[in-house]
């Protein structure tokens, strides 16, 4: 079997008006599909992280990646995905090269799944949970009110933990008094602040249990501040979300700069890093969560 066809398909999918308002609620959602075809009449499909960048992530899958993959066994996974990092090693592994390498490599996955007439996680050894556990995701609000709200609703929805995106103690408070103690919260505040704001607020925020603080601090490669603030704080650090491969993950865990490793598989390569992240993370101690 070879690959005969490599697209890269921008999406814009309309979104419903966001309930209660949020400064990062948006009209669409935007990204991008890879569709790779064969000579036996198989598709398989990725998905490429492309926030704001979705026409420049598709020429990097059409005129930089496709070229490699073309004509080639895509059970051949391993050594195509080493072909396209090389290939790209000039732009830096990660950014926009490592979100077009991933979708080609999650297609390539489901080429292998279809080719085999199986699910994919049953080529990576079969699933480890038959319900794996989930959380609410928010936005991030403007007052303490619409939070409020925002939390109430994922409670009704039947969450059991609950992300937030504040950056502010006061709101933190309100989601733990309307979520009550039984509810998992984890704060991602997106790389705003200083070490040392990020010591000063995360000590203020160690009152309300969060399962973790993700990303506190400008910029998300200080990982020598991160554990700085780690080796501070009660509250476990993830951090990992903007890193892509092993070896952008293996610098978080040498420098001891997170309790939580997020890799997005979307980002960070695919499968197959997002694999040796997990091994690295169990063989480190380090607790492993798909962003």
């Amino acid at each position: 079997m070879k690959i005969t066809g490599v697209e890269a398909i921008p999406l814009a999918v309309p979104l419903r008006e966001s309930t209660p308002p949020s400064p990062w609620a948006a009209a669409t959602a935007k990204q991008i599909l890879v569709r790779l075809t064969t000579d036996e009449g198989l598709t398989g499909w990725g998905e490429c992280f492309a926030y704001g960048a979705t026409l420049a992530v598709a020429s990097v899958v059409e005129e930089a990646l496709a070229p490699i993959v073309l004509g080639q066994d895509p059970t051949q996974v391993a050594e195509l995905v080493d072909r396209m990092h090389r290939a790209l090693m000039i732009w830096g592994r990660r950014g926009l090269a490592m979100m077009a390498v991933s979708g080609v490599e999650l297609a390539l996955w489901d080429l292998c799944g279809k080719t085999r007439g199986v699910p994919v996680y049953q080529l990576l050894g079969g699933r480890c949970a038959s319900r794996p556990r989930v959380y609410a995701s928010l936005l991030r609000y403007e007052t303490p009110a619409h939070l409020r709200q925002a939390v109430s609703a994922a409670l009704v929805l039947g969450y059991t933990a609950i992300k937030l995106h504040q950056i502010d103690v006061e709101s933190v408070a309100a989601a733990r008094e309307v979520a009550g103690d039984g509810i998992e919260l984890m704060l991602d505040t997106n790389c705003p602040w200083t070490v040392e704001e990020a010591i000063r607020i995360g000590r203020a925020l160690e009152r309300f249990d969060l399962r973790w603080l993700e990303e506190p601090v400008w910029p998300p490669e200080d990982y020598p501040g991160l554990a700085r603030v780690r080796a501070a704080l009660r509250i476990p650090l993830a951090s990992g979300e903007n890193e892509a491969t092993v070896v952008g993950i293996r610098a978080i865990i040498d420098a001891g700069a997170a309790d939580i490793v997020q890799p997005s598989v979307t980002k960070v390569g695919g499968i197959l890093e997002m694999k040796k992240i997990a091994t690295l993370a169990a063989a480190t101690g380090v607790t492993f969560v798909p962003h």
